[in-house]
């Protein structure tokens, strides 16, 4: 794992105005949030106070449901485990790729592909169904339409030649030898050989226009219009929230180490990922229990950069002068200033490039949050800047993704805590 990158802050109690900004802010983004608290553990704690038979139902209700602590969760979802709802899917999508995700991951150890990029075939042909074919989405057991020669006997057997097909014509089209370890852009061509592929490289046309591969990707790549080359049967078409290859694959986890559910390497940014969805209740209180562990002994407060605050710490790389054993620093103006005196600040337009796991600030230091990633889709206004990806907490009542061209004017500088400094921390 990369040094930790970390920021932090102090307090700055937000005005209404900020607050309306950030949340202003917050409609310029791609992908909600999903995951809600479990309702049912007041249930459970009234059962066990009721009697000892249901304490002993409830403790194993409890406990098993719960799952993993958190430092195990945190390791991801590596192989046999489920997809989390931090992946920014449907649930209906979500249920689909875990059922039949053991499958992926046999096909994908089989044929050296990671299993990602399989379920992400699958979901564009045929919406992960189990009973039919990753090839061309027809049923299972079924003459496949592209080559009548090829009758699929089972999904994992359709897996598996999606699979040996997708290395094939990444390879006969664009020359790229498809692994595990492929980078970014070899998944793209891989993506795109599978669906017309040839077809847009006689017309000079890449991955970047294609639905199939790019759509929902980020700020620029949504609800795509299908490009009017020759050879295109859907030209000009709209393709609205269906996600791109490309970007169920990132939603997966891509290629990471672990291959799950979006869950960066990053400890950072992983942890950060694993609240998307907590929220205030009610709406606009800066309270509810589902963030109270952001605000430490506050209540009622602007919880952005305790939601930062709490993340580092959660990390093992806390801030030190703060409230509350000095962790908390809840105030975006001190979150900046920490940072400037102890690890490293970039204003916006001074080179350098944000990285995962920085504290980004916004505004008129009203607004901060996590970086998720960087990537160089471009965005509407400019196609060739950055866009930067966070998460948030304070955005619309709750924590969630959002994204940003990294010249947007909204965004003042990020910054990361020294090398030396985290590991001090740390020790």
């Amino acid at each position: 794992m990369p040094a930790p990158v970390v920021a932090a802050g102090a307090k700055k109690v937000a005005t209404a105005a900020g607050k309306a900004a950030a949340q202003r802010t917050a409609s310029r983004f791609v992908g909600p949030a999903q995951e809600e608290a479990r309702s049912w553990v007041p249930w459970v704690v009234a059962g066990l106070l009721a009697s000892p038979v249901v304490a002993l139902v409830g403790a194993v209700v409890l406990f098993t449901s719960l799952g993993p602590p958190p430092e195990e969760r945190r390791r991801g979802c590596g192989r046999g485990r489920p997809v989390p709802t931090s992946a920014d899917l449907a649930p209906g999508t979500l249920e689909a790729i875990n059922a039949l995700k053991a499958t992926y991951e046999q096909a994908g150890s089989a044929k050296g592909v990671p299993w990602t990029l399989l379920a992400a075939v699958d979901y564009r042909e045929n919406n992960n169904d189990p009973s039919r074919s990753a090839l061309s989405g027809e049923p299972i057991g079924s003459t496949n339409p592209d080559n009548p020669s090829t009758t699929t006997t089972s999904k994992l057997d359709s897996l598996e030649r999606a699979a040996e097909h997708l290395k094939a014509m990444a390879s006969s089209v664009y020359g790229v030898e498809l692994s595990a370890s492929s980078p970014p852009d070899d998944v793209k061509a891989a993506l795109l050989a599978y669906n017309r592929g040839s077809i847009y490289k006689r017309a000079g046309a890449s991955w970047d226009v294609s639905p199939y591969v790019m759509n929902q990707a980020d700020g620029a790549h949504t609800d795509m219009v299908w490009p009017s080359i020759p050879g295109e049967p859907l030209a000009g078409r709209t393709e609205y929230a269906r996600y791109g290859g490309w970007t169920m694959f990132l939603r997966l986890g891509g290629g990471s180490a672990d291959g799950c559910a979006g869950l960066s390497d990053v400890e950072l940014v992983r942890i950060a990922q694993e609240q998307l969805g907590l929220r205030e209740v009610p709406d606009g209180c800066n309270c509810g229990e589902q963030i109270q562990k952001f605000l430490g002994s506050s209540a009622g407060e602007a919880w952005c950069a305790d939601f930062v605050s709490w993340v580092y710490r959660e990390a093992g790389h806390p801030f030190s002068g703060g409230v509350d054993g000095g962790w908390r620093l809840p105030g975006v103006i001190g979150l900046r200033a920490w940072l400037e005196q102890n690890g490293i600040w970039h204003a916006r337009g001074t080179g350098d490039k944000p990285r995962p796991g920085d504290v980004i600030v916004f505004g008129d230091e009203e607004h901060t949050g996590i970086v998720e990633r960087l990537d160089d889709a471009g965005t509407p206004e400019n196609a060739g800047d950055d866009v930067i990806h966070t998460i948030e907490g304070n955005t619309s009542n709750e924590v969630g993704r959002r994204n940003y061209g990294v010249a947007d004017g909204y965004v003042v500088g990020w910054g990361r805590m020294r090398a030396e400094a985290a590991a001090e921390r740390a020790a």
